[in-house]
């Protein structure tokens, strides 16, 4: 491959070696210089050719006039005249200048930019007057190593041997817009180019392409051979066109076509010069009588001769880029960019963006280096890293830039041997064969011609431009130079700068911003120096300063493997030496059906199982997932219109799902007592209780109570009877039994008392099939049980770990099976080591005892771990095969280390003798959220692996009603069976109210039914009233409780409180009764209790059940029972008949009284009852609440003061309260205002998550109310 190549001009030097003091010993082999050669970049053969061609043009003429009118004056004026016209009309083809007379100039107007689709990497730039076209690419610095140096000297070597040019370029500049602030970036880039001239042809694009592309090849193969741990990318696309525009911070190109001025306007005038040239020669020349055939063959000449050198683009225009058809895009990186250039400031470009900053811009070059480069052998006198260093910290944008292209043997013999030293060109005369010539250079890195620019800017924000302005900036400018300037002297001590001005400026622009040299066909005027590749190398380093402006990596080491057998692929193996991806990495078949993923946050172990599972799909296998989340519908959505669109069934916990703990799914199941046993270690093993707790599970499964009657014997056992566990029970019994969604218990009557879930199944013959055990562990399709209902995740753990009970259950006693595989996640709570090994009763046994009957039955696991310290170490006799993600704990650190064979270097490194660590446990703790280490079992050594799973992540979750529709087209109707879990689940307000004690509510009902109808009488004290609600409930009670007078007691203290906090007897009696004489407290039935056996009935009614109320019949008779248990007294009957017939009195006093009490006992009591719904999610109940706690507060307000007009929730009533409560007291809060407050707590027609929000934002604005209304009582 040739280089571009131009002639050069001879620079006479005027500086001489420095003193000997300061000289290398002669014997040194990178003292060569007497002085380093420094030229000019000028190609002067065209330049010969046009005035060769004007000289000989008028002399033509000159004769041809004198010829005709043999008057000199006339052959004279008349040859002036022409050429005059046509140096003016070419002037800007000749004299080779943008600059302008009044300040704006168009530097650009003569290039055109363009791509080519199927090429994003490379950017051309084609010279239109010099009809040049130059392809460029641009690598830039990414990530920087922390600990590796690269190795720059071979680096340069090799690309001298390669003989291919390259640039460098650093550039500091605002980070992002802010230019007026101390933010900075830095940019590193390394690019290559090469340059076509004439007409662009197919082969000559050919020709470009090929040397690009093995440009680039060769580029990056030393960059991964001697840039270790550095990332390097080749830019591409808008990347590309930003890397072009250097520091004009990165604005976005505009595809809107080149940024020149109209070609047509100056077509007009040349094509008339030229026109008058020729009509001019002719004429003259049939005068003088020349033969025809000589004219038209001068004309064409002439013609021919002023395309080529002066008017060469029009061969552009008339061509456009033909050679490339439809694949060519014209971008102009620089559209809305003004440029300015004033003859005062010669020194400063001015750039003008979109109308708001003006930008000025200074460069100065490497004009000459002085000998020597290098003391004591290698010592390099120049300290490029004090002069980053320096610049950097003053945070002044900048750029420097070097150009370099390597010279063969013969070109330095012209150019640089008659600069040797006598010593070094003694030397080398005894070469005298090609080996030992290309050895010479070789020893030195070559020789290159290299341009080093130091270029600086300064920006200011100024959408109205005047000279002031310009002025000032220029002022500024000028002293940060000369700033820098007096830096690079005191680091580069043997470099002098030239300040570059007019034409060279505008070179030098051009070449910083291109970073190339090969746009112009008469060279760039710019100044090169033959160095050595040594001096280069160091010219070139890479500073340890550039890691403030980018980003930097820890070099690790690692094995990758270059060739993996994979069933299913995660990603791509990530290689630490280039940081890149490479080959695609995965698991077996057999290591998928023992894969741990541990460490990391939840939403990246939940990543790659997505991506798992849909690989999983792919290959048909298929699987059962245990959905903590709610997420992993995605997968239907991922596969929507694909072939694999129909592969899921999913269903939802509490909708769409119920479980019944104390069935194993197996009919007539024999052994039913392995499969508690397998439910009982589960719950020890997860809630971590001792044998105790374990031995009372296993009564608790063997029972035939139900859980809630369960619970309630163990909450009125004894304390001496109850185990110390036994409130982590009741407690579990509470969670899972809330809202009966989630357990349901065979009932005695059903003749088929053993089916899991019963849904109705669509098809032709309308039968119902039954998803039970059987059915979802031969169903060949990947099945999504979603959990997402429950908050803990032990809870979501224990669900999981029964059905996997049932799971192995069956593969003991069961039939049939398809095989599958399992995805637990957080499997590290089961298997806990320090359980396992402090529990008396639970063994690391237990470990075999759930691993095995599954994995000798050819199912597989997938499981996780949130820390993978905790797992047993008998569990990692199973699990050999482990994803990793970012850990943060030592510990967890300490477990991998050994797990995954985490190494560390000891003595010799992999670069040298100080690389003596690999860093990779360093590495865990920097992982990003995309990256595992995996450690296979077929692999010795773990590798980094990136995960391709961007497309899943960003897919959306299937709504419930989408997954409904989604099912009802697998042939299952989820909605009909959600409406009879919600129904047989839905709690009347009683039941919500008394929980445990619902057993006792057809007792209840009876009680507070008879209790209404004597009220009224009065004498209803709170002992009579336990009296005789013990007497209620003590022919059931004494039945459970074998007559224990303390537990019944203990039952009937509990219903009363209830019935005292909910207000179904609430206090009702005068507030005094003459002086200061307090009455005793006496009660009524509230207003709750109507309400409740309203819900009651209607609900009770709905689900067609008979309602047991036997005590309806005969409630007269316990109407007088209850008159004669409370005696009326005399004055009492008095007094409360005196109150029918006289005003109530009260005062301001009175009232807030009474509206502090019921702020506090029944408003912040409802208030911190919605709060603890909303931490557990029970929407009906927050709903429910939130509905009636305004109308509850007022309506209480107001019947207190009027006993004898009460009043109930309705909307008119409402008014009435808030009237009352608004007129008493002087409060913050209009009639409107709770008028509004009670219309917020109409959610009847929100559904979905549009109701949880106004929920949540209803318990605020309360919560506010009530804060104020505080305010307002204490005030």
């Amino acid at each position: 491959m040739t280089l571009n190549s131009s002639s050069k001009k001879t620079y006479n030097h005027k500086y001489d070696r420095k003193d000997s003091e300061n000289e290398t010993q002669r014997g040194s082999y990178l003292d060569i210089w007497e002085k380093i050669p420094s030229y000019k970049d000028l190609n002067l053969t065209i330049f010969a050719l046009k005035t060769l061609f004007i000289w000989g043009y008028s002399i033509f003429l000159f004769i041809f006039i004198y010829i005709t009118f043999e008057n000199i004056y006339i052959a004279g004026i008349i040859p002036l005249i022409i050429i005059s016209l046509f140096l003016f009309t070419y002037q800007k083809n000749i004299f080779r200048t943008v600059i302008s007379e009044r300040g704006r100039i168009y530097p650009f107007e003569h290039f055109v930019f363009f791509r080519l689709n199927g090429d994003p990497y490379t950017i051309f730039l084609t010279n239109k007057k010099d009809l040049i076209t130059t392809g460029i690419r641009i690598f830039k610095i990414r990530i920087m190593a922390e600990n590796v140096h690269p190795n720059i000297n071979q680096f340069v070597k090799s690309l001298s041997i390669s003989r291919i040019p390259f640039s460098y370029q650093i550039v500091q500049l605002p980070h992002g817009n802010n230019i007026e602030k101390n933010a900075r970036k830095i940019d590193v880039y390394f690019s290559i180019s090469y340059k076509i001239s004439g007409m662009i042809s197919n082969i000559k694009y050919e020709t470009l392409k090929t040397a690009l592309e093995e440009f680039s090849y060769i580029m990056k193969s030393n960059f991964v051979a001697n840039f270790p741990h550095y990332k390097m990318q080749m830019l591409s696309d808008n990347e590309l066109i930003k890397g072009l525009q250097t520091f004009y911070f990165k604005k976005s190109s505009e595809n809107n076509g080149p940024n020149q001025r109209s070609y047509y306007h100056s077509f007009y005038s040349k094509i008339t010069t030229l026109v008058i040239l020729i009509i001019t020669f002719d004429i003259f020349s049939f005068i003088i009588e020349i033969h025809m055939i000589i004219v038209i063959a001068s004309n064409i000449c002439i013609v021919s001769i002023i395309v080529v050198l002066f008017w060469r683009e029009i061969i552009f225009h008339i061509s456009q880029l033909n050679a490339f058809g439809e694949n060519l895009e014209i971008i102009n990186p620089f559209n809305n960019y003004k440029f300015f250039y004033f003859r005062n400031m010669k020194e400063t470009i001015f750039t003008h963006i979109d109308g708001r900053i003006l930008i000025g811009f200074k460069a100065l070059q490497l004009k000459v280096a002085t000998s020597p480069q290098f003391v004591n052998s290698e010592y390099f006198i120049a300290k490029p890293d004090k002069f980053f260093r320096a610049m950097i910290h003053q945070q002044i944008p900048f750029t420097y830039s070097l150009f370099s292209s390597p010279i063969d043997y013969a070109t330095f013999e012209r150019e640089g041997k008659k600069y040797l030293n006598q010593f070094q060109l003694e030397k080398i005369l005894q070469i005298n064969s090609r080996e030992k010539q290309i050895q010479w250079l070789n020893m030195r890195t070559g020789i290159w011609r290299t341009t080093l620019i130091l270029s600086y800017f300064k920006s200011v924000f100024l959408r109205d431009l005047s000279i002031e302005d310009i002025e000032e900036l220029e002022y500024t400018l000028n002293l940060e130079t000369q700033s820098h300037i007096n830096t690079f002297h005191q680091t580069y001590s043997n470099y002098y700068l030239e300040t570059l001005k007019k034409k060279k400026l505008i070179s030098g622009f051009f070449t910083t911003i291109f970073k190339s040299k090969f746009f112009n066909f008469t060279g760039s005027l710019l100044n090169y120096i033959l160095f050595q590749g040594k001096t280069v190398s160091n010219l070139i380093e890479i500073a340890n300063e550039f890691k403030k402006g980018i980003e930097t990596k820890m070099g690790v080491e690692f094995n990758a493997p270059t060739d993996l057998n994979n069933f299913i692929e995660i990603g791509k193996t990530f290689n630490q030496e280039i940081l890149e991806r490479e080959i695609p990495a995965g698991f077996t078949l057999n290591q998928v059906k023992r894969l741990l993923i541990s460490n990391g946050v939840y939403q990246s172990r939940e990543g790659l199982l997505l991506k798992i599972v849909a690989e999983l799909v792919i290959k048909k296998i298929p699987s059962i997932i245990f959905d903590y989340s709610g997420n992993f519908s995605k997968l239907i959505n991922y596969f929507k219109d694909s072939e694999y669109q129909n592969q899921f069934l999913t269903f939802k916990l509490g909708k769409s799902l119920r479980v019944n703990i104390k069935n194993s799914g197996l009919s007539n199941d024999k052994n039913i007592l392995e499969y508690y046993s397998y439910i009982s270690d589960a719950f020890s093993m997860i809630f971590k209780v001792n044998q105790i707790a374990t031995n009372q599970v296993k009564e608790t499964l063997k029972s035939d109570k139900s859980l809630h009657t369960i619970k309630l014997d163990m909450e009125n056992n004894p304390d001496w009877v109850k185990s110390p566990y036994s409130g982590e029970i009741i407690s579990l019994l509470e969670d899972f039994s809330k809202g009966n969604i989630i357990f349901y218990e065979d009932k005695k009557n059903d003749e088929d008392s053993k089916q899991e879930v019963d849904l109705e199944r669509i098809d032709d013959s309308n039968q119902k099939d039954i998803i039970d055990i059987e059915t979802l562990i031969n169903e060949t399709k990947t099945i999504i049980i979603d959990l997402s209902i429950l908050t803990e995740i032990e809870h979501k753990l224990f669900i999981s770990m029964m059905y996997v009970s049932k799971f192995i259950h069956y593969l003991k006693y069961g039939n049939q099976y398809q095989e599958k595989i399992l995805v637990i996640p957080n499997s590290d709570l089961l298997f806990d080591s320090w359980y396992l090994d402090q529990s008396k009763h639970i063994k690391y046994g237990k470990v075999n005892k759930f691993l095995e009957p599954l994995f000798n039955h050819n199912f597989g696991i997938i499981t996780t771990s949130n820390e993978i310290r905790f797992f047993h170490p008998n569990f990692f006799n199973y699990f050999r095969n482990i994803a990793t993600f970012r850990t943060n704990d030592t510990r967890d650190v300490a477990t991998l280390k050994h797990l995954i064979n985490l190494q560390e270097l000891h003595g010799q490194g992999y670069y040298s003798s100080s690389r003596k660590e690999s860093y990779q446990i360093y590495s865990l703790f920097n992982l990003e959220n995309s990256e595992v280490i995996l450690k296979r079992d077929d692999y010795e050594s773990p590798f980094p692996v990136i995960i391709e799973n961007d497309d899943l992540l960003v897919t959306h979750s299937l709504e419930f009603e989408e997954i409904n529709e989604y099912m009802l087209n697998q042939g299952y109707d989820l909605r009909k069976f959600e409406n009879q879990i919600l129904l047989n689940s839905k709690k009347t307000i009683f039941e919500r109210h008394f929980g445990s004690y619902s057993q006792y509510l057809d007792e209840i009902i009876q009680f507070l039914g008879t209790l209404k109808k004597v009220d009224s009488i009065g004498n209803l004290y709170e002992q009579k009233i336990k009296e005789e609600l013990l007497k209620e409930i003590y022919p059931k009670a004494s039945q459970k409780y074998q007559r224990n007078k303390r537990a019944i007691k203990k039952i009937r203290d509990g219903i009363y409180w209830i019935l005292e906090k909910y207000r179904y007897i609430r206090e009702d009696h005068p507030r005094t009764a003459g002086g200061s004489q307090s009455l005793r407290t006496s009660y009524s039935v509230g207003e709750q209790f109507d309400i409740s056996l309203e819900d009651y009935m209607n609900l009770k009614s709905h689900n067609k059940t008979n309602i047991s109320v036997e005590s309806v019949h005969k409630e007269s008779d316990e109407v007088n029972s209850l008159n004669s248990i409370f005696p009326q007294n005399g004055e009492e009957n008095k007094l409360n008949t005196n109150s029918k017939e006289k005003e109530f009195s009260f005062t301001t006093g009175d009232i807030r009284k009474v509206v502090e009490r019921c702020l506090y006992k029944q408003f912040f009591s409802d208030l911190a009852e919605i709060k603890l719904q909303l931490k557990f999610q029970n929407e009906e109940e927050v709903l429910f609440i939130e509905r009636d706690i305004l109308r509850k507060f007022l309506s209480s307000i107001y019947n207190e003061f009027h006993p004898h007009d009460k009043i109930d929730f309705s909307d008119k009533n409402m008014i009435l309260a808030i009237e009352f409560l608004t007129k008493s007291l002087d409060l913050s809060f209009t009639k409107d205002y709770f008028q509004s407050l009670l219309e917020m707590c109409k959610l009847d027609t929100k559904k979905g998550e549009e109701l949880w929000e106004l929920l949540r934002d209803n318990f605020e604005v309360l919560m506010k109310f009530f804060h104020q209304l505080r305010e307002d009582i204490v005030n």
